[in-house]
């Protein structure tokens, strides 16, 4: 399995890949469960790539994923959203 984590830096998240599934977590300090799955999908979310890298974007506010194919962005509500660089 290949896992990748990233903490976002103005959110209480935690974004993580295992191996080809994007797993949003809540921190929350304050309950009993430290760590609140946000989406429970069991399905690959990315079947035919890797995901290479995570990082928190403080400019986006929310996740960039690097994979072997394309770089998008992640959120709760938006999900994999594909970066246009041109």
């Amino acid at each position: 399995a290949i896992f990748d984590t990233s903490f976002s830096s103005t959110k209480n998240l935690i974004l993580v890949s295992d191996d080809g599934r994007l797993r949003l977590f809540e921190i929350d300090l304050d309950q009993n469960q430290p760590l609140i799955e946000l989406n429970a999908s069991t399905t690959k979310v990315l079947p035919y790539e890797q995901v290479q890298d995570i990082l928190w974007s403080t400019s986006l506010d929310r996740f960039l994923v690097l994979t072997s194919k394309r770089l998008a962005t992640y959120d709760q509500e938006n999900n994999l959203v594909d970066l246009d660089l041109q």
